[in-house]
């Protein structure tokens, strides 16, 4: 057995198909894990992957609203640097959701390049993104829109 053939086995038993980022996460479990035939997984994570999407650029939209909500209800006589400082925040996670999307894209794509072609680097690629994702609209929510639930 390769090495990468026995890390996708390990990373298997620790639950990877179940959304696991590693053995000691606490990711629900995944919809897709009891899929057979085993070429429908790959269906499966991308409607994950879509649907974690969906929320994480709704959470985003809230966050981004949130902060115009601030600038509109500032009062016209606070100091001239603030409605500048909100803009500003607006830019810079305008920025920061962009340079993020590049991040998770590039390291999801290193992952399943770690792995030999046929031991279902795909999946795992699928996976990360979604995990990462996730994780990303948990930050969104943390930082900037507590009140973001599910996209409608």
């Amino acid at each position: 057995m390769t090495q990468a053939e026995m890390r996708y086995a390990a990373l298997v038993r620790c639950g990877v198909l179940a959304f696991v980022a590693g053995c000691a996460s606490q990711a629900p479990s995944s919809p897709c894990a009891d899929i057979r035939p085993r070429a429908d997984v790959a269906a499966c994570l991308e409607g994950e992957l879509r649907s974690a999407t969906r929320q994480m650029d709704h959470c985003y939209e809230t966050a981004v609203g949130w902060l115009r909500e601030l600038e509109a209800a500032l009062d016209p006589n606070a100091q001239p640097g603030s409605r500048a400082a909100l803009r500003e925040a607006e830019d810079a996670l305008r920025n920061a959701q962009s340079a993020w999307t590049r991040l998770r894209d590039e390291f999801c794509a290193s992952v399943a390049a770690s792995y030999s072609p046929g031991s279902g680097a795909g999946d795992l690629e699928l996976m990360c993104h979604i995990e990462l994702t996730r994780l990303q609209t948990d930050l969104l929510r943390r930082h900037f829109a507590p009140q973001c639930t599910e996209p409608r």
